[in-house]
């Protein structure tokens, strides 16, 4: 399980993170990172607004990646269509 928490750090002005990443390899090779750290409210709204970027990257790719695959099923679909191009299955 993947999880990243923040909850209230016994300082003032801090924020105390946990991240527990477990990840899974080529022949059944895991690994499991657990990590904690106090940082300052300014380092975690950085760490907020990093992790939103990253996200916003993500569902663009993502995004684009389902568009240029309805361009090319419409291209695909035209080409047959006009007997230039025959699916074998």
């Amino acid at each position: 399980m993947t999880s990243i928490s923040a909850i209230k750090s016994y300082k003032d002005g801090h924020v105390s993170v946990r991240v527990n990443l477990k990840s899974m390899g080529y022949k059944s090779d895991s690994v499991t990172v657990q990590g904690r750290t106090d940082m300052s409210s300014a380092e975690a709204r950085d760490l907020a607004k990093a992790l939103i970027l990253e996200a916003d990257r993500a569902d663009a790719k993502v995004s684009a990646k389902v568009a240029s695959d309805a361009r090319r099923k419409k291209w695909r679909d035209r080409e047959v269509s006009a007997g230039r191009l025959v699916v074998i299955r």
